[in-house]
């Protein structure tokens, strides 16, 4: 008997294991070789986005991936300066048709950091799956919206959207499939939300109260953010701003703050209460009427002691996308080729110097005025600083003949196409500079250009350094 439950409990463990994997398999012409990166939403409070796999795409063109998730969520690829997305449901198997693309013949035009490229790919199945019905749905509600939107605020008649739900119900109210019955519903709610025609308190008495919290749906938790943004410090009728003030900055209690937002009748439920906080706290990180060590305590706290798993992860993304690259915090290592293809560690490397560690392509001109400028300095302060620039240009060969060209007289590597060390740089435009202590911490992100004050960062840091000596 015992042997029959031990194989019961294997059976169902492993059949639960395959409801919540998500197989992903496809063919891109034209990206052989390349890293194919998935990546997902680790919360809707932060938007943080994590990477949960990534994989060479083979020498047919195709990839295959096997995912863990516990819920349909949102999830994102990236290759180069790509960026797809897509919704998967745990369970299903999906196939995905990239449309052929020529790589050696791009180029980016403007900054592909802030305007990435798109990809266009078919889900040849299943078929009519839940992306199908969100593009639909979301085409038509963009429609509406480009043709009778600020009309509609500007008359006040809001029967127009009324008007268009009916529409809307006509076509998609036969769709029981949970997650895009709540994508619609909340789209919805949030744009009568933005269109002023229900008041705040009944949008959360029809919206919030009494309904799930769905955190992996975006519509949802884009109409949660919209109406608690600052609503714990401005938006409730029922908590003083100075005893959440006093609460924060002189009590650092994570039960007070509690016991504080529990007068509103409106956050009695515990699970609410502690996300509305969240978001709270989220909103008010580094500002300058709280204390920021006792809004990280806090956070802290709920880290390690809430009852809630989706909330002790939502403070812990909190606490890593506010402190990530902070002053003081390790920076991000790596290991690139320089142009004789010898091997650079970075910052491991250069340990006992102050870094400025730049980034720059070959034909951003503003990155090659910084870099004259950049020189100077490298003259100048060579005893005390390092100096390292990574090009990010697409083709290889463009570094080859920048670096011919100039001759600065600092290394210069390729980034080879590892989007990831851009990522982990939050690297958005070029030029960027970053100043790295000698024992391998964040200085300053971004760093001053060489060109304005960058001097008198150097020389107040050679000040310090003389003064810490002397002690």
């Amino acid at each position: 008997m015992r042997i029959y439950w031990f194989f019961l409990i294997i059976c169902v463990s492993f059949a639960t294991y395959a409801q919540n994997e998500v197989s992903l398999k496809g063919n891109f012409p034209g990206a052989e070789g390349r890293t194919l990166r998935v990546f997902h939403y680790a919360d809707q409070i932060t938007y943080l986005k994590k990477e949960i796999d990534r994989q060479v795409i083979d020498s047919l063109g195709d990839f295959s991936f096997t995912l863990r998730l516990n819920a349909t969520e949102n999830i994102f690829f990236r290759i180069d300066h790509a960026r797809m997305h897509m919704f998967v449901t745990p369970g299903e198997e999906y196939f995905l048709q990239f449309d052929p693309v020529d790589f050696s013949e791009m180029k980016d035009q403007g900054n592909p950091y802030i305007d990435p490229w798109y990809f266009s790919f078919d889900i040849l199945k299943p078929k009519d799956d839940l992306n199908a019905r969100i593009s639909n749905f979301d085409d038509r509600f963009h429609d509406f919206l480009s043709e009778n939107f600020v009309r509609m605020q500007k008359s006040r008649n809001f029967r127009m959207l009324d008007q268009f739900r009916v529409q809307m119900d006509s076509v998609f109210g036969d769709i029981t499939d949970p997650f895009f019955m709540n994508y619609y519903t909340y789209k919805f709610a949030y744009y009568y939300r933005v269109s002023g025609s229900i008041s705040p308190v009944r949008q959360i008495e029809t919206y919030i109260l009494n309904e799930d919290i769905l955190y992996n749906n975006t519509q949802y938790m884009n109409f949660f953010n919209a109406v608690f943004a600052s609503y714990i410090f401005a938006g409730s009728r029922s908590l003083q701003y100075g005893d959440l003030t006093y609460t924060i900055n002189q009590l650092n209690s994570y039960n007070a703050l509690m016991d504080s937002l529990g007068k509103d009748t409106i956050l009695r439920n515990e699970l609410l209460r502690e996300l509305v906080l969240l978001n709270g706290l989220n909103e008010i990180y580094g500002k300058n009427e709280f204390n920021k060590q006792n809004v990280k305590s806090i956070l802290h706290h709920i880290n390690e002691n809430s009852k809630f798993f989706r909330h002790r992860e939502i403070a812990g993304n909190i606490l890593h996308q506010k402190t990530y690259l902070s002053e003081g915090s390790p920076a991000p290592s790596f290991e690139l080729s320089n142009s004789e293809k010898n091997k650079v560690n970075i910052p491991d490397d250069f340990m006992g110097k102050f870094l400025l560690l730049s980034f720059g392509t070959s034909n951003c001109q503003s990155c090659i005025i910084e870099s004259y400028a950049m020189d100077e300095l490298a003259e100048k302060y060579k005893d005390q600083f390092a100096f390292l620039t990574i090009m990010t240009d697409r083709h290889e060969k463009d570094f080859l003949d920048y670096v011919q060209a100039h001759k600065f007289g600092w290394p210069h590597l390729y980034f080879n196409h590892r989007f990831d060390l851009l990522d982990d740089y939050r690297i958005r435009a070029v030029p960027f500079f970053v100043l790295i202590s000698p024992e391998g911490d964040i200085l300053r992100y971004p760093a001053p250009y060489p060109s304005k004050e960058l001097i008198n960062t150097f020389d107040y840091l050679l000040f310090q350094k003389r003064r810490n000596n002397q002690q």
